[in-house]
């Protein structure tokens, strides 16, 4: 049926992520039209922003950031959209948008993204970061990083672990204080080290 058809794509786009394949779930542009289900429409975003397409990356997130993201219902998906929404709000560098997410998502700083029991997404500390780091705020952006680091580790996912090693490392990067680039090369070092023992792209 329509409900456990759902689940599967959900899920699939987890996997796909983790391998670098999500481009091989993007449907036709007349299917992606014909999409209702906010969460699936979120994750569509997403994946455009992911394999560089970023005008329909933008368009589908004009959609769904119109006034004040009001299509995203607060239900068990909520987590799941938001977490979708702030990765494609960092492609897209939209600082009015990140600002909007952050305040929304701040209140749950320490809790962790799901679609239900689902799909796990990581800690609402790593989207936070990914918002500050578009709105420039490096120092910010550095300790929700870091706090998603440990979060993931006390979780036991290495794939969340390894990516916020790696955004915890471009922030520091970004911030333009060479005295930051030692730990950055390490946090790099180890993300890398992870992921290919992994197999991540």
């Amino acid at each position: 049926n329509s409900t456990a058809n759902q689940i599967y794509r959900l899920q699939l786009a987890a996997i796909r992520r983790e391998q670098g394949r999500l481009g091989d779930l993007l449907p036709t542009p007349e299917r992606a039209q014909r999409v209702q289900n906010i969460v699936t429409r979120c994750v569509l975003a997403f994946a455009y922003s992911e394999v560089g397409q970023r005008e329909r990356a933008g368009e589908e997130f004009e959609r769904l950031a119109d006034r004040g993201f009001a299509a995203v219902e607060h239900d068990f998906t909520w987590f799941g959209a938001m977490a979708y929404l702030a990765e494609t709000c960092a492609c897209l560098g939209d600082g009015e948008r990140a600002s909007m997410l952050y305040r929304l998502l701040s209140p749950y700083a320490n809790n962790h993204m799901c679609i239900g029991f689902l799909v796990y997404l990581g800690s609402v500390h790593y989207y936070l970061g990914l918002l500050a780091k578009t709105l420039s705020r490096f120092d910010d952006a550095s300790s929700h990083f870091e706090a998603a680091y440990r979060a993931h580790l006390g979780m036991g996912s290495w794939p969340w672990a390894a990516r916020s090693q790696l955004r915890w490392a471009e922030t520091l990067i970004e911030s333009g204080r060479q005295d930051r680039y030692g730990k950055a090369r390490e946090l790099l070092a180890r993300s890398i080290a992870t992921a290919r023992a992994l197999g991540l792209r």
